[in-house]
């Protein structure tokens, strides 16, 4: 590795395009800010790297610390060289962050690592944070948790993951390890730690997006496993919500009764409110604010619902009182509303005795997109998806919400499903006969 790199990456473009050594050796490039690296590997991965040396006893020693990893189009080089120039202000005052970082975290394990961010990071989501729980409860912290944060290696987090694998689920393998490497990338922001195990582990399961669309037949058989004995009303109801609006499961199973307008026909799901800098709370996974046209038949579910959750409260202790639509079943339970995997959970058990051979919640909203855009305007689609913009002009600048086109659409939808599953709506305006087979 040469130790004067031949030329000075200044910008993106730079970044971009910087490669290894013609004759496969890896290439140490430097930036334009001190101690500031890219190191290249043949097969095109970039590693930024800040270096400085330090006196420790009568020696002069070289620190090093990763910083990230290069992007496609290096969008991150502004950040990289912010935190390189902040190390090199605490190197300028006789500090040594690399060797502080690794004092403070040879005394926490990758456990209590772990509690300190589901505890202090509000970026995370109720939901987020719980699969997190979930996963290392069970995956990582047998193997992995009492080990000291900073001494945990590639090879244990390729150890911890290769039960999971032989499970046959890679793709739960591979967001366990991606879940690993967010908390290092929290912890080094925080000094905890000073490298993250997970930077060259290479994903099990296919990066290839899923593209499974639900068939009107696929359709029909949902509805009917919503409509039997197999699934309880609540769920039942919040499955239905969510194929007829393209909500995420966590969404529909969060929604809090105050949020239902049915005066105006909307959900209004709130996003993040920022709070002393930090964003805080927010009820969908952008953390945007998201209103949602109820078209009659969710707006009739909704109502069956709530009366559901009225006739709950009734059975509480005086002065209780029931804040969700879909409320937890029993007393004292993790989430205040009913747990997000039990939809997922009914779905699968019950695929193969309703004739579905593949179909999960998240693909409801791949379904909608899907139908809704063979004739809607795509802006239209991304507004029913809550999806946030990433082209500057719309995201800036155009905050047309659309409302009348979405409510259209969404009727549209629900008038499809209906006419699918063969249903009817009667004089009062609850759903009936949607194929049930109680």
């Amino acid at each position: 590795m040469p130790k004067q790199p031949d030329k000075v990456l200044r910008n993106r473009d730079d970044v971009r395009v910087a490669k290894a050594h013609e004759d496969g050796r890896k290439r140490q490039w430097r930036i334009n800010v001190p101690g500031l690296y890219l190191i290249v590997l043949a097969n095109g991965r970039g590693t930024y790297v800040h270096e400085y040396r330090v006196n420790e006893g009568t020696k002069r020693i070289k620190r090093k610390t990763t910083l990230g990893q290069r992007s496609r189009l290096a969008e991150e080089l502004d950040d990289i060289k912010r935190e390189a120039d902040k190390l090199n202000s605490q190197v300028s005052g006789r500090r040594d962050p690399v060797g502080e970082a690794k004092r403070k975290a040879s005394t926490i394990t990758f456990k209590e690592l772990a509690d300190l961010r589901f505890d202090n990071d509000d970026s995370l989501t109720d939901e987020t944070r719980d699969g997190y729980r979930r996963a290392f409860e069970k995956d990582v912290y047998p193997t992995m948790g009492h080990l000291h944060a900073d001494e945990v290696t590639r090879e244990h987090v390729m150890r911890m993951r290769k039960p999971i694998s032989e499970r046959h689920a890679l793709s739960l393998a591979d967001r366990v390890v991606r879940a690993i490497g967010g908390l290092y990338k929290w912890g080094r922001k925080h000094g905890h730690v000073t490298a993250n195990p997970t930077e060259k582990i290479d994903p099990l399961s296919s990066t290839v997006p899923r593209e499974v669309v639900l068939t009107d037949d696929d359709v029909r058989n949902v509805w009917r496993i919503a409509s039997s004995d197999h699934v309880t009303v609540p769920l039942a109801l919040a499955m239905k919500i969510a194929l007829l609006t393209g909500m995420r499961r966590g969404e529909v199973l969060r929604t809090r009764i105050a949020q239902v307008d049915f005066e105006n026909g909307v959900l209004r799901l709130e996003g993040a409110k920022l709070r002393k800098g930090k964003l805080v709370g927010g009820d969908t996974k952008n953390r945007k604010s998201h209103v949602v046209p109820l078209s009659h038949q969710v707006a009739a579910l909704f109502r069956e619902a709530i009366e559901l959750a009225n006739e709950k409260a009734d059975g509480l202790a005086d002065g209780a009182d029931i804040v969700h639509v879909f409320p937890a079943r029993v007393a004292g339970s993790k989430f205040a509303h009913i747990d997000p995997h039990s939809a997922s959970k009914a779905l699968l058990r019950n695929r193969d005795r309703f004739g579905i051979e593949e179909a999960t919640m998240h693909d409801f909203r791949r379904t909608v997109a899907t139908w809704l855009g063979e004739d809607e305007d795509f802006l239209v689609v991304k507004r029913v998806l809550g999806h946030v913009s990433g082209d500057v002009t719309e995201r800036h600048y155009l905050h047309s919400s659309k409302m009348n086109a979405v409510r259209a659409a969404l009727q549209r939808w629900a008038d499809h499903v209906e006419r699918v599953v063969d249903g009817r709506i009667d004089g009062a305006g609850k759903v009936v006969a949607l194929v049930a087979s109680r």
